[in-house]
């Protein structure tokens, strides 16, 4: 009878090695944050950081073909939030999913086998993030098991870097003609940056608004009835109480208040008249019959070939009646002020070897400027308001 005798043979692999990364893209583990203006730098609310996994298996055991391979998607992975109090550790496991067409995302989510991060840290703040990954070994169905901690971090920094912007040229002219009741203030508006970013907001920041008198810098007084307001950042003028007014902004930071980190800008607003043409117009009795019994002139203006309708705003006329009689003027007659005037007929004459002719002399109004009374005070009403008005100038 035959014997059977059997002996099991041992099939051994030899061990894979494996290479576990885990690398931060976009971003980096610690940030730094600008104590002036709050900027981070890099900013994960512009700019995520995804911490992406790696798994690289070299498999001794594999005779044909290239014994690497990237194994990262037969891993498992979990990304957990650790927070610690009293010595004692806690893992929260993340389960938010980054989704593409969110608008809005979780501070942390899970992005593929990596994780993204969308949060900035607050100086001071430490954000404690753990993977637990694992991989099967397919030769031996032996679990392999990989734990990596980060530690999110901000440090603070200073790069001030101050500037200032206004939002109107150094020298800028008002035109009386081109204001309107809807245009006549004007909102002067200043700005201030730390480099690139603006802390024109922030509580911090001071804005003093001063006026050039003589040669020397004073502050927004109430007689300076050209400015309406001032409110921080913003001084409203009314352009009608503008003559020739220089002003002066300055912005600085409280923690940096030293002269070399304040920064001004110089304004001036000049009133000026532009493509202005003044003319005399007969309007009534420029012919003379014996029945006509008086004539009528006024003050005509064009504004850059333009017609205005009411020149009384900007001009008063000093008229006068004189007759011209071959080359030779005779009489003077002074007819008063006023933007026309009426002669009746016993000043104009019936003599046609003496023409009667209309003189004008026309001077500007001022802008709006304070009443001064006979005491050398400004004037006020009832209410303690001050009075402005125009005066006639030569």
């Amino acid at each position: 009878m035959a014997q059977i005798i059997t002996e099991e043979a041992v099939i051994l692999y030899d061990p894979i090695e494996t290479v576990f990364d885990v690398q931060p893209i976009g971003g980096m583990l610690g940030q730094r944050q600008n104590t002036i203006t709050g900027e981070y730098s890099p900013d994960r609310s512009v700019t995520p950081m995804v911490l992406s996994p790696s798994l690289q298996v070299i498999d001794p055991n594999i005779t044909e073909g290239s014994q690497s391979a990237d194994e990262t998607e037969r891993m498992t992975i979990a990304w957990y939030i650790v927070t610690t109090e009293n010595g004692i550790e806690t893992e929260t496991e993340i389960a938010d999913v980054y989704d593409p067409e969110a608008q809005n995302h979780a501070d942390y989510e899970k992005y593929g086998k990596g994780l993204m991060v969308n949060a900035n840290v607050a100086v001071g703040d430490t954000v404690h993030l753990r993977l637990k990954a694992s991989y099967v070994n397919r030769n031996t169905n032996e679990t392999l098991r990989f734990t990596r901690n980060f530690l999110l971090s901000t440090e603070p920094f200073i790069e001030f870097n101050p500037s200032i912007e206004v939002n109107i040229p150094n020298y800028s002219i008002v035109n009386p003609f081109k204001l309107t009741s809807a245009n006549k203030q004007l909102a002067v508006t200043a700005k201030f940056f730390a480099g690139r970013q603006d802390i024109t907001s922030n509580a911090n920041v001071t804005f003093l608004w001063e006026k050039l008198e003589g040669t020397t810098y004073r502050a927004i007084a109430a007689t300076d009835v050209e400015v309406v307001s001032i409110v921080r950042n913003v001084m409203t003028v009314n352009q009608e109480c503008v003559g020739r007014c220089k002003y002066r902004v300055t912005a600085w930071h409280t923690g940096y208040s030293a002269a070399e980190h304040r920064r001004s800008y110089l304004i001036t607003l000049n009133r000026q008249f532009s493509g202005v043409t003044p003319q005399l117009r007969i309007t009534r009795g420029k012919f003379l019959k014996s029945n006509i019994s008086e004539s009528e002139a006024q003050l005509v203006v064009s504004v850059n070939s333009h017609e205005i309708s009411n020149p009384e705003d900007f001009f008063r006329v000093k008229w006068a009646l004189y007759k011209q009689h071959g080359s030779s003027q005779e009489g003077n007659i002074e007819l008063g002020w006023g933007n026309n005037v009426v002669a009746d007929r016993s000043k104009t004459g019936y003599d046609k070897t003496r023409v009667p002719t209309f003189k004008m002399e026309v001077h500007t109004l001022s802008e709006y400027r304070l009443c001064i009374g006979t005491d050398g005070n400004p004037v006020t009403d009832s209410n303690g308001e001050y009075i402005i008005g125009q005066e006639i100038e030569n």
